[in-house]
């Protein structure tokens, strides 16, 4: 019976131990399984800040090599014989709103601080409906030149004619736009 005793108490140790040991083995797996993941994610992370720091020295390449390009395309500045081509450009578009448009004035002058510039001033006058003088002044604003404008005052007149037999409505008010603007150009 003592021998029965010392067997069951010998087998109740080795299965404890043995329980222990698949614990300490789950236990182990988990842990190294944790690093794994832990390290495959610093893997790509790393990757990601390589792939990262690629692109944009491509971009910075990209800029040094056509930074100059994009910067005449994206803010031009006017030629040193394109002067007479910007202001028919600006007159076609007024037209093509609708607008009469004559430049009342045009002068140069030296830019402060770049030696390779001019600054060429322009006052121009339209008349026609306020949303062509809107829009024509929306389009100087977003012009694709160093442009500034400098003032703008839209006054709106009477109705030119009374309503006609032929016609039962009235024409419109007429506005009258005066524009003062600077654009940058080539000496």
């Amino acid at each position: 019976m003592i021998a029965e005793t010392h067997t069951k108490k010998v087998v109740a140790i080795l299965g404890i131990m043995v329980v222990l040991a698949i614990a300490a083995v789950c236990g182990l797996f988990w842990m190294i399984r944790n690093n794994v993941q832990k390290t495959t994610d610093a893997e790509n992370s790393a990757n990601e800040r390589t792939l990262a720091g690629e692109k944009l020295k491509e971009l910075e390449t990209f800029a040094q090599e056509e930074g100059s390009e994009l910067e005449r395309v994206t803010t031009r500045v006017i030629a040193k014989d394109g002067v007479v081509a910007f202001i028919e450009m600006i007159e076609r578009h007024a037209r093509d709103l609708g607008l009469a448009i004559e430049v009342q004035g045009a002068k140069e002058r030296a830019h402060e601080s770049m030696q390779e510039y001019q600054i060429l001033e322009l006052s121009m006058r339209t008349q026609g409906s306020w949303v062509a003088n809107y829009r024509f002044l929306t389009l100087l604003e977003n012009a694709p030149y160093k442009l500034t404008v400098q003032s703008a005052l839209l006054n709106g007149q009477p109705a030119l004619s009374a309503p006609t037999p032929e016609s039962s409505q009235a024409s419109g008010p007429v506005w009258t736009g005066i524009y003062s603007f600077n654009v940058l150009r080539y000496k």
